[in-house]
């Protein structure tokens, strides 16, 4: 039993795009902070914050919390790219389209980086991902 190739390119499409919302998920804790240039992320321990090991040495003697505020915008920013280019695929394509649970999905990670991101590039991403997300909202034929 044969499957297409666009449920092929379809699945491939939904595993990235799940693949990058996670990853919006990992890196949004520090674009949304009220002072992202100073913000180390965390991890809860018996209820006392601490730095994982692999961190304490990667960001101990190679990086610092601004180090790591421009590596997560550069995630974000290749984040919303990539779930751009993948809603202009499906703009207009008949043979593929954004499911409702990919669109809420992608939808509540836009909202979420357009109100709550500090970093200002991390806001224009997120208007760019999100104006992509409305135009193709008014072209699709899809209930």
């Amino acid at each position: 039993n044969f499957r297409t190739s666009s449920e092929v390119l379809q699945g491939i499409m939904n595993d990235v795009m799940m693949t990058c919302v996670r990853i919006g998920e990992m890196v949004s804790p520090v674009v949304c902070n009220s002072s992202p240039e100073g913000f180390l992320p965390t991890r809860e321990k018996e209820g006392k914050e601490i730095l994982d090991d692999e961190r304490k040495v990667t960001l101990g003697y190679h990086g610092n919390a601004q180090s790591v505020l421009v590596c997560c915008w550069r995630c974000m920013k290749e984040v919303i790219l990539l779930i751009s280019t993948i809603i202009d695929m499906c703009n207009g394509n008949s043979s593929l389209s954004l499911t409702h649970d990919q669109f809420d999905i992608v939808s509540g990670l836009l909202i979420k980086q357009l109100t709550e991101a500090r970093h200002r590039g991390a806001f224009e991403m997120a208007y760019v991902g999100f104006t992509k997300l409305c135009q193709y909202l008014w072209t699709t034929n899809d209930p």
